[in-house]
């Protein structure tokens, strides 16, 4: 408990209720966090509600008033600090740990700020000021991990791995640069609501020098500490890293708190034993990372990330399924349970719709022109809003949070080409806010946080959804689309540039094997972040080259001639490649995993014309031409269903977000939901 001290001169008191024996003041109730509106740096910021305290610090909601968008405001507020109105006090016998406590603080701020990944909060802004110090970092909106295992339990074996693998990408960046995390738990681990996982709370990373012995300050979590964190003076590597992650994986898979490092040290029979769901190659590579000798865990972070997909030989891989990482638990789509769950009625035309993150609510329109679109009810397959668009529509996207509709119109009235963005807010069915900035169609990124737009001026502008604001703006038009996960922009012009969207950064510049790039027909970028698939015209027909986005190399060319309309897609949360490619006599699909080996391959025949679509390892495709649509499993290449197709033939196939709904627009004017989840 913090000890009491006086309000005004921080003198010990006792707890009685009478005044300060030192100066006399009255007995005052503290005042911990600063109350909803508190400006800060001359009003640029502004404090919302209270996020999270700790020993160190409380952490605000707030806003950036004059960018206007959510910012999460950290603030040093230590346990022994009172507050003189805004400004924070410490007693003075605790002033030098204070002093030393700001310093940290900052350095904190400088850490985050060499740092670069999707899979790491982003520091915005640092500055001292009520005698304390200021982190302002992205607002990330979900759950801790340490949340979610208190709400849920133990989670599934594929969701911990992608949590693996999504940490293992922050922490080769952090380990890029020589630093080491020091307190990776489930409470610094979020899971936000659009997908990312994301490595946070930097205030214990510190500098290590490899093979050397060192002195580091001991800011530890027990639990998940390796043992030699309980020293003052070790050696610390990256594995120092990997043990604390492993605790945290094995919490996540077995919903228990690991045991100690250092009791564990102390007792070598303590077995760490995993549910029988866990795949084998899982549970050993997090056991070889919760060796209590340093010397006996994965040199690396690439190494341990290729250990929880079973891509590597030293780790054993689960006999019944493929060696790529497509997840083999994934629910799969079969005639016991799939079911026609609504048709919705557009009435007339080829109808076109998208489905809410949320799964809740379907944007539909008729891609013969039109400037109506229409919001219905997932639930009932009851339509909810009608809409005018106030233009010809081009294309609908959901925000990531479902609360907002990108709208795509093409305002020219048949005098060319002149696009705009409105965004609409789905539960009032009104504009939020319109863009008019683009001379040709906006691209909205996957996850509907931001959208690109390219100006008369020849500039690519990236805006965010949520808040209408622009984020940057940079001089290199051409084609644009995003990465799969929405973390990079890719332009393609003279070469292939690939742009962080977060901070505007050039990442890569890829000069392709193929030297025009007109000859480019598709490109895909991995949500992993570390591969990138193109098609394009080679010397001797189509084909697919796959690069490593970080090392700016080509890794393999797959011969892709005598098809057609070729294209790439990543699943979700996997390294694995889809290929789809159409030929005179029906289509082929080829899944490649992150070693380029061929996993499967898939051909139908009698199709005259193709629509597919990817959920992880359950795919979709049918054509125009009134044949059935079939569902096949990407990782054993089999045909799981076949679903009658709309009478007039199918022009495109979407999966529901959470990959349980498979929307099909037929020719017909109505759209037709398929449940795949043997539940309403």
């Amino acid at each position: 408990m913090r000890p009491a001290v006086c309000a005004i001169c921080n003198s010990p008191r006792s707890a009685g209720s009478g005044p300060c024996a030192v100066c006399g003041a009255p007995p005052s109730d503290p005042i911990r966090n600063l109350p909803v509106g508190t400006q800060l740096q001359n009003g640029k910021y502004a404090l919302g509600r209270v996020l999270g305290e700790g020993g160190f610090g409380i952490t605000y909601q707030g806003a950036h008033r004059y960018l206007e968008h959510p910012v999460a405001i950290k603030e040093l507020f230590p346990e022994r600090a009172m507050r003189h109105g805004t400004t924070v006090r410490v007693p003075d016998r605790w002033q030098r740990d204070f002093d030393q406590d700001r310093d940290r603080c900052l350095e904190e701020a400088r850490i985050l700020s060499r740092l670069n990944s999707p899979g790491i909060v982003d520091v915005q802004d640092a500055f001292l000021e009520n005698n304390t110090a200021y982190l302002v970092m992205e607002y990330l909106e979900g759950e801790t991990l340490d949340d979610r295992l208190a709400s849920v339990g133990a989670l599934q074996p594929d969701e911990v791995r992608r949590i693996a693998v999504a940490v293992c990408d922050a922490l080769a960046e952090v380990h890029g640069h020589e630093l080491l995390h020091r307190d990776i738990k489930p409470a610094n681990i979020m899971l936000t609501g659009d997908g990312r996982v994301v490595l946070v709370d930097f205030g214990s990373a510190r500098t290590f020098a490899q093979g050397r012995t060192v002195s580091h300050t001991r800011i530890l979590t027990t639990d998940y500490a390796a043992p030699e964190m309980f020293s003052a003076k070790a050696r610390f590597d990256p594995r120092t890293d990997l043990y604390c992650l492993g605790g945290t994986l094995f919490h996540a898979l077995t919903g228990q708190v690991p045991p100690s490092g250092m009791e564990r040290l102390q007792d070598e029979s303590i077995e760490l034993e995993f549910p029988d769901t866990v795949p084998s190659h899982l549970g050993n590579a997090i056991r070889q990372t919760l060796q209590v000798k340093i010397g006996d865990r994965p040199p690396t972070v690439a190494d341990f990330r290729a250990a929880c997909t079973g891509n590597v030989g030293a780790v054993e891989a689960p006999s019944s399924t493929p060696a790529g990482s497509i997840p083999s638990s994934e629910p799969l789509w079969n005639t016991d349970t799939v079911s026609l769950q609504h048709v919705l009625d557009m009435g007339s035309g080829l109808a076109v719709g998208c489905i809410s993150p949320d799964n809740q609510t379907v944007a539909s329109f008729d891609v013969g022109g039109t400037d109506t679109f229409d919001l219905w009810d997932v639930r009932t397959g009851n339509l909810r809003l009608p809409c005018i668009a106030g233009g010809i529509l081009f294309d609908l996207c959901f925000s990531s949070d479902s609360r907002n509709l990108i709208v795509v119109t093409n305002t020219g009235n048949g005098q060319g080409e002149q696009f705009a963005v409105r965004v609409w807010d789905v539960a009032s069915g009104t504009v939020r806010y319109a863009i008019d900035e683009g001379v040709g169609p906006p691209c909205v990124s996957p996850e509907g946080r931001n959208f690109a737009v390219l100006g008369y001026d020849g500039i690519v502008r990236l805006w965010n959804v949520a808040s209408g604001s622009l984020l940057w703006g940079i001089e290199e038009p051409g084609g644009f689309l995003f990465s799969s996960d929405g973390s990079t922009l890719v332009i393609l012009a003279e070469d292939i540039s690939l742009w962080d969207t977060t901070s505007g950064h050039l990442k890569s510049r890829l000069n392709l094997s193929m030297s025009e790039i007109w000859k480019v027909h598709h490109v895909a970028v991995s949500d992993m972040r570390q591969f990138m698939a193109v098609v394009g015209d080679g010397t001797e027909g189509v084909v697919v080259e796959l690069w490593d986005v970080a090392t700016e190399s080509l890794l393999h060319i797959i011969d892709a001639s005598g098809h057609e309309h070729v294209s790439v897609d990543f699943p979700r949360h996997t390294s694995d490649l889809c290929v789809f490619g159409k030929r005179s006599d029906g289509i082929d699909v080829q899944v490649w995993d992150a070693a380029h080996s061929l996993l499967t391959t898939f051909h139908a025949s009698g199709h005259d014309h193709y629509w597919v679509a990817f959920n992880r390892r359950t795919f979709a495709y049918g054509g125009t031409n009134g044949e059935d649509i079939r569902l096949g499993d990407a990782a054993s290449g089999k045909t799981l269903c076949t679903l009658p197709a709309p009478p007039e033939g199918i022009y495109i196939l979407n999966f529901s977000p959470d990959g349980k709904l498979l929307a099909c627009s037929g020719g017909d004017g109505f759209i037709y939901l398929w449940n795949g989840s043997g539940t309403p």
